[in-house]
């Protein structure tokens, strides 16, 4: 039993950790009007493995969903990511109306029907990470061999054109592989940290905000465009690759750091590791908080790019985490908006 709590520690410290990253880099995209986000070097960085490193964690937490019954799976992360997913739309929806009409020069809205768009093309993590557990139960559920459904649920997931599962859904099965082989990654713990994390470096070197454009591979291959489509499938491969030798030297580096005693009960890290089990409360508060109302009014182009970066948009990141913790601790004092506006369940009636 103890064992497993500082495993959570560990797990919550990361996850912790990749919220973090979450909210500086939206500092960076949402506080820097001016140049291109896609050539700011710490915007980059992030980008190369930060929502990966998420879906990692997923993958790994999945097991207990993925042996449930098929109804009770859809209906659990129904409850767990669509529903907050809605409800929260709904809600942006109406800021953006207000915006509209209160600052039309930054939310030059045409329609109604047009905000409501724009308001549920919101929270694409979580839309994909419900696609990620319904592809991986259906092949896990299959009744075929591992490496055949693994393999079918991979092709699968390279066709669907929405939310990034191309790049997720290989990222949240490798998760499971390392829930899986989680023993044999302990005995090998040195050279598979030094051997995911020197990946990882070789290949920040080559990567660039190409790699992370948008791009219209269905369309590429109807038009002939050869070269394009090798560099879009390349580009492909190269994102997950990237994403899933930092989540392994990250998931290593962590356990190693915080599965022993003393780390176990230290109350500084168990406050910290507390925070981490508010990721998805987090997550889809800073939405509304960062990306929307003070991505609106602040803009801190001003600043010497420098102490933004590495100053003022990490401070920036701690305390709307902060905030947004206690929004979250407050709403969930409220049993009804705790579940409608983050799927946590009701308490059963006896």
């Amino acid at each position: 039993m103890g064992n497993t709590r500082r495993r959570l520690l560990s797990a919550d410290l990361l996850k912790l950790s990749a919220i973090f990253l979450v909210l500086w880099g939206h500092c960076l995209q949402q506080f820097l009007g001016n140049g291109n986000i896609l050539e700011n070097n710490v915007y980059l960085f992030i980008y190369s493995f930060h929502m990966p490193l998420f879906m990692v964690i997923s993958g790994y937490f999945s097991v207990k969903s993925l042996i449930l019954p098929f109804r009770e799976t859809v209906s659990k992360k129904a409850r767990q990511l669509l529903l907050p997913t809605f409800s929260w739309s709904i809600f942006i929806f109406l800021i953006y109306m207000a915006f509209a009409n209160l600052v039309p020069e930054c939310y030059p809205i045409t329609s109604a029907g047009v905000a409501l768009s724009k308001a549920f093309d919101n929270f694409w993590f979580l839309k994909s990470l419900f696609l990620c557990y319904m592809i991986a139960w259906c092949g896990k559920n299959s009744g075929l061999s591992v490496s055949v459904w693994v393999i079918l649920s991979l092709a699968a997931s390279q066709i669907f054109p929405l939310y990034n599962v191309k790049v997720m859904y290989p990222c949240f099965l490798f998760g499971m592989a390392i829930k899986h082989y989680s023993y044999y990654i302990e005995r090998h713990r040195v050279p598979l940290f030094l051997s995911s994390l020197s990946i990882f470096i070789i290949m920040s070197l080559f990567w660039d905000g190409d790699f992370i454009k948008p791009a219209n591979l269905i369309g590429a291959i109807r038009n002939g465009e050869t070269d394009n489509v090798m560099f879009m499938l390349f580009a492909r491969f190269y994102r997950v690759s990237i994403g899933i030798s930092a989540s392994l030297s990250l998931y290593i580096l962590f356990t190693g750091l915080f599965d022993g005693k003393y780390f176990c009960s230290n109350p500084i890290l168990n406050r910290l590791s507390e925070f981490g089990t508010y990721t998805l409360g987090i997550y889809i508060l800073q939405v509304v908080v960062l990306e929307i109302v003070l991505g609106t009014f602040i803009n801190c182009d001003s600043l010497n790019i420098y102490i933004f970066q590495y100053i003022v948009a990490p401070l920036s990141s701690v305390a709307i985490m902060l905030f947004c913790i206690f929004i979250y601790k407050f709403i969930c004092r409220y049993r009804f908006l705790s579940f409608v506006l983050f799927g946590n369940p009701l308490p059963c009636k006896e």
